[in-house]
């Protein structure tokens, strides 16, 4: 602080650091919290010891949280409410990437960023599918590299015509196509019917859904999900987004998809209507900072 000399200091989430925080509030430097969330287990440890960080808390300047919850929770356990307000989300201000390339008709399926034993579980599943919903196609992208080979030799067991993106092929004239480029998944999100998202059917904690529902496509994953819980905890309070289990509710809920059209169409419309809400946090951290 010395050397830097700062106006403000912003710290991102929730850490609460107590020292540091008496420090910068002696020295009459702003500091804020901002996309601030505190997780039940936390906030239940927390609330114990309200004593100790009532004291803590009022040392910053703003506390910005996430959502309604997580503002009275920090509000609970000693945060100034003239001071404490919900922002938003700062992972929904993202853009759409344009998508430079088209892969060919059907409705696409597509199992993005997966790990071992998950494509074991998505493609015997979509074999199932693809007897009833012939216009369905698969769009696989491991996660890995190194695992191009492994999940080659997978799809290659269903005698279904597969091709590789890197080669340009298309589902014009195949059923199955594995994502070997890199980059192009965000943007091949544009195309999809609705999207898998894998790490999330082993222990990996699962991998951002917001990459597809910014396109207003719906999204299925695993209960491994410990990487975006607060997310998912906003999509699965609509249709935006659901939690299956295993391959059986897996298969169950893509076949409703595929199905219901006026189901499916209320997914599409609760990806829209959950961004809406969430977005414009930035704008209004930028607000507050150019207010102080």
């Amino acid at each position: 602080m010395n050397k830097v000399n700062p106006k403000t200091i912003i710290v991102a989430e929730t850490e609460l650091w107590p020292n540091f925080a008496r420090l910068v509030k002696n020295r009459g430097i702003n500091l804020l919290i901002i996309n601030g969330r505190i997780s039940d287990r936390t906030y239940n440890s927390y609330k114990k010891l309200s004593f100790f960080f009532k004291p803590v808390l009022r040392n910053y300047t703003r506390i910005l949280t996430q959502s309604e919850q997580d503002n009275q929770k920090l509000i609970s356990i000693g945060a100034n409410p003239e001071t404490t307000t919900v922002m938003g989300n700062l992972k929904f201000d993202i853009s759409r990437k344009d998508c430079d390339f088209d892969l060919g008709q059907g409705r696409i399926i597509i199992a993005g960023s997966t790990h071992s034993t998950e494509d074991e579980l998505i493609i015997p599943v979509f074999e199932h599918i693809k007897k009833e919903f012939p216009d369905a196609k698969l769009l696989v992208a491991p996660r890995h590299p190194e695992r191009h080979e492994a999940v080659k030799k997978l799809i290659e067991k269903t005698g279904l015509k597969w091709g590789l993106r890197s080669k340009g092929d298309k589902f014009d004239d195949k059923e199955i196509i594995m994502l070997d480029t890199m980059g192009e998944l965000g943007k091949a999100y544009s195309l999809c019917h609705f999207a898998i998202m894998g790490g999330s059917f082993n222990k990996t904690g699962g991998h951002n859904p917001l990459e597809a529902t910014v396109f207003e496509k719906p999204v299925i994953s695993g209960k491994c999900i410990h990487n975006f819980k607060d997310i998912f905890a906003l999509l699965t309070q609509t249709n935006a987004a659901k939690l299956v289990a295993d391959a059986q509710e897996l298969e169950e809920y893509m076949r409703k998809l595929l199905s219901d059209r006026d189901f499916y169409n209320k997914c599409c419309e609760d990806c829209k209507n959950v961004f809406e809400a969430n977005q414009g946090a930035l704008d209004r951290v930028i607000e507050v900072i150019k207010e102080l």
